[in-house]
C-alpha cells in the first residue's frame, strides 16, 4: 500500500486548495490513476473485475450500516404485518422499504393491501402505511375503511393488546383532506383500545420528507427489536424496488413479456388504447403546449364525467441510450425480469426494462451516501459526500451517475435506485353519453417542459410521451374506479372553476349536460394567460353557451393587463351571481392547482359568504358545504 508520495509541481502550474471532507486542505480536481504494472506479479486473489468490485462494495456498505448484532438468546424475532393504503404505488413502496430495512435486524415481516386487514386479528405488530385520495381511502383500502366503520372491527378482536405504528402520507396543499384517513384509522384503532409502539409519522411529500421518515423508521427498530433507540445505526433507505433482473441464460425458455401479458390479460388493469386524434391548444408565439387527445377505449372500460385516464409512461428513448451507455450495454440484451413477491418471470430486452423505470428521479441524502460509500475514486467520494449534504435538486439519479463514472453499478444495482414508472391521471375531458355507439375519451394535456439548474432539458415522462403521438399510434392505459364525488349532478346550479387544464373535467360536464338538456344553471370561471395565446376551448365553449348547457362564462387573462386577474378575483366581482346561486343550493367544483389555486379560490367563497353574512357564519357555511358534498376538489400539486 502506498502510504506517502512527493510530487513535483511542473513549471508554471501550482496546487489550488479546495477543502475536503477531512480537516487539511484538499488540492481542488486533483486525482491519481493507478492500474498493475505489466511487468508485475500479481496474484490471482488480488484481482476482480471493476463492476463486480464495485457492486460489492455497495452491498457490503449496505449492510454494514444497517446491521445490528443479533439476540444470541433469540433465533428469530417475532413476526410483523405491514399493510399499505396506495392508489399510484408511493405507500407500497415505503412498505416494501421498511419491510428490508426490519429484515436487517432479524424481524420477519409480509406487506399486504390494507384491505387484507380485516382478516388479521392484530395478535402480531402492525404497520400501516397509507395516503388519502381527495379525503377518501385509496382504492385498496375502502374495505378496510368500511370495516372500521360499520362496527364489525370492534368484536372479536382483543384490542387492548394490538399495538401499531402509523405512517400517513400527504401533501399539505389539499388542506382539507390532508393526512384525513391515515387520521381516521388512528382515532378508530385507538379509541378501540390499541395501543402505538412509536408516535406517528405524518409525512408531507410538499417538502423534505426522507430524513423524518428514516428517523421514525430507526425508532420503530428499536423498539421492535428491544435494542432501544441508541443502540440503532442510521437507517440506509433505498427505494424498495422489488424487480429482480438477471441476464438470460441462452437455454431458458421463459416466456417474454408480451406472451405473459397476452396470456394473463384478465390479471392486468391496463390496455392498449389506440390515440384518434392529438391537436395542439394553444396558439400565437406561446412556446408552451396544451394538447387534446382523443383516445378509444375498449367496451369493457366504461367511465363517468369526473373520472380519470391512467396512463402508463415509459422513459424517454434518450434516456435509456444514457442508461445503456452506463450500464455499457447495446440494449438488445435479453433479461429476465419479476417481482420480489411473484414467482413469475417474463423475458425482456434491455432497452425495453430501462425504459419501464423512472430515469428522472432525483436521489434522496442516503442513496447518495451509499453511491460515495462505493465509490472507489477519493476526490469523487468526496464530492458525492459533499452533494449529499448539500443537494442539487434538480440533479437526478442519471445525471450524477454521468458525472461521477467512478462509481460503476452493474444491472441490479442499476435498478436498485429506479423505481418502476408510476402511471399518471388526467382528468377525462368528455362525456360517455356524448357518442353514440362509440366508447372515445378526451383528455387535456399540460406538456411538461424546461430546462433545469444544471442545464438539462427536461420532458415530462407522460406528458412528453403522448405530445409526441399522432392518430393511429397508440398507448398503454386504464380507467381506475377512484373513490371521488367529483360527478355531475342534475337538478341543481353547478358552478365550475378551473383554470388551465383544470377545465378537463368540466367540458365533460358541459357535453354531458347538452345530451341531457340540463336546465339548471352552469357557470364557468375559467383563466388563462392571454387571450393571444391559451384561452384553450374558446369554440367549443361559445357552443355551449349557445346549446344552453353553459349559462355565464368568466374568463380571467393574468397577463393581458398591468395587474394579474385570476379567477379569485372575478369570482368577488360576480359575488351577486354567486350567493345567488349558492341559496339555490348549487354545487361547486374546484378543478387544478392545489398549491395557490385551490386555496385562493375557497378563501374568494368564503369571502363572497361573509359579504352576505358574517365571518363566522362563512366559516359555517363552507364546513357545511364541504360535508354536503356541495364543495368538490379535484385539485393536484
Amino acid at each position: 500500500m502506498l502510504n506517502k508520495l512527493t510530487l513535483k509541481v511542473p513549471e508554471g502550474y501550482k496546487f489550488k486548495a479546495a477543502r475536503g471532507m477531512g480537516p487539511a486542505p484538499f488540492p481542488k480536481d486533483f486525482a491519481l490513476v493507478m492500474a498493475h504494472r505489466e511487468d508485475q506479479i500479481v496474484s490471482s486473489k488480488g484481482k476482480s473485475s471493476s463492476s463486480d468490485k464495485h457492486a460489492s462494495t455497495l452491498a457490503e456498505s449496505r449492510e454494514a450500516a444497517q446491521k445490528v448484532p443479533a439476540d444470541p438468546s433469540s433465533k428469530q424475532q417475532e413476526s410483523v404485518k405491514i399493510y399499505f393504503g396506495s392508489n399510484v404505488g408511493a405507500c407500497e413502496e415505503l412498505a416494501f422499504s421498511i419491510q428490508q430495512y426490519l429484515k436487517t435486524f432479524g424481524l420477519n415481516s409480509v406487506v399486504a393491501q390494507l384491505d387484507d386487514a380485516i382478516t388479521n386479528d392484530f395478535s402480531s405488530k402492525t404497520i400501516i402505511v397509507t395516503s388519502t385520495y381527495n379525503g377518501f381511502p385509496p382504492d385498496n383500502a375502502k374495505k378496510f375503511a368500511s370495516w372500521l366503520k360499520d362496527g364489525s372491527a370492534s368484536s372479536g378482536i382483543c384490542w387492548k393488546k394490538a399495538k401499531f405504528a402509523l405512517c400517513g402520507v400527504g401533501n399539505s396543499q389539499w388542506h382539507s383532506t390532508f393526512h384525513k384517513f391515515p387520521n381516521q384509522i388512528y382515532k378508530a384503532l385507538t379509541e378501540f383500545g390499541a395501543e402505538t409502539i412509536v408516535p406517528n409519522c405524518m409525512l408531507d411529500v410538499s417538502k423534505e420528507w426522507d430524513s423524518h421518515f428514516e428517523k421514525w423508521l430507526g425508532k420503530l427498530a428499536g423498539v421492535l427489536t428491544g435494542t432501544g433507540e441508541a443502540s440503532l445505526p442510521a437507517p440506509v433507505m433505498t427505494r424498495a424496488n422489488r424487480l429482480q433482473v438477471d441476464f438470460a441464460a441462452g437455454d431458458m425458455k421463459v416466456e417474454t413479456i408480451n406472451e405473459v401479458f397476452h396470456s394473463n390479460l384478465s390479471k392486468f388493469l391496463v390496455r392498449k388504447l389506440d390515440i384518434l386524434e392529438n391537436r395542439e391548444l394553444q396558439y400565437g408565439k406561446d412556446e408552451r403546449s396544451t394538447r387534446h387527445i382523443e383516445i378509444a377505449l375498449p367496451k369493457e372500460m366504461p367511465y363517468n364525467c369526473g373520472d380519470h385516464l391512467a396512463i402508463r409512461p415509459f422513459s424517454s428513448p434518450k434516456l435509456v441510450d444514457e442508461a445503456l451507455d452506463l450500464l455499457k450495454l447495446k440494449g438488445d440484451e435479453w433479461l429476465v425480469a419479476g417481482m420480489e413477491e411473484n414467482p413469475k418471470k417474463a423475458r425482456i430486452k434491455a432497452r425495453r426494462l430501462l425504459a419501464l423505470l423512472d430515469l428522472t428521479v432525483c436521489p434522496s441524502k442516503a442513496e447518495l451516501t451509499q453511491l460515495a460509500e462505493s465509490c472507489p475514486c477519493p476526490p469523487e467520494m468526496f464530492k458525492l459526500k459533499q452533494l449529499a449534504e448539500n443537494r442539487d435538486e434538480g440533479k437526478t439519479t442519471l445525471e450524477v451517475l454521468k458525472q461521477f463514472r467512478s462509481v460503476q453499478l452493474d444491472l441490479k444495482g442499476f435498478c436498485e435506485f429506479f423505481p418502476l414508472m408510476k402511471v399518471r391521471y388526467y382528468s377525462i375531458a368528455s362525456s360517455s353519453k356524448s357518442v353514440q355507439g362509440k366508447n372515445v375519451c378526451k383528455i387535456c394535456v399540460g406538456v411538461v417542459d424546461y430546462t433545469t439548474s444544471t442545464g438539462r432539458h427536461h420532458t415530462g415522462a407522460s406528458s412528453g410521451m403522448l405530445s409526441g403521438l399522432r392518430a393511429g399510434d397508440s398507448v398503454f392505459g386504464y380507467v381506475p374506479e377512484l373513490s371521488s364525488n367529483f360527478r355531475l349532478k342534475d337538478g341543481v346550479p353547478i358552478i365550475m372553476i378551473g383554470p388551465g387544464t383544470g377545465i378537463a373535467p368540466f367540458m365533460g360536464f358541459l357535453e354531458e349536460r347538452e345530451v341531457i338538456k340540463a336546465e339548471k344553471e352552469a357557470v364557468l370561471f375559467f383563466g388563462c394567460r392571454s387571450a393571444a395565446q391559451d384561452n384553450i376551448y374558446k369554440k367549443e365553449l361559445e357552443k355551449f353557451k349557445s346549446s344552453g348547457a353553459l349559462t355565464d362564462l368568466f374568463v380571467a387573462f393574468s397577463r393581458d393587463q398591468k395587474e394579474k386577474i385570476y379567477v379569485q378575483n372575478l369570482i368577488l366581482e360576480q359575488k351577486e351571481l354567486v350567493w345567488r346561486l349558492l341559496q339555490e343550493d348549487a354545487v361547486v367544483y374546484v378543478c387544478g392547482d392545489a398549491s395557490s389555486m385551490a386555496p385562493a379560490v375557497r378563501e374568494a367563497f368564503s369571502r363572497v359568504i361573509s359579504h352576505f353574512t358574517s365571518e363566522k357564519e362563512a366559516k359555517v357555511y363552507m364546513d357545511t358545504m364541504e360535508e354536503s358534498k356541495r364543495y368538490l376538489e379535484d385539485v393536484w400539486g
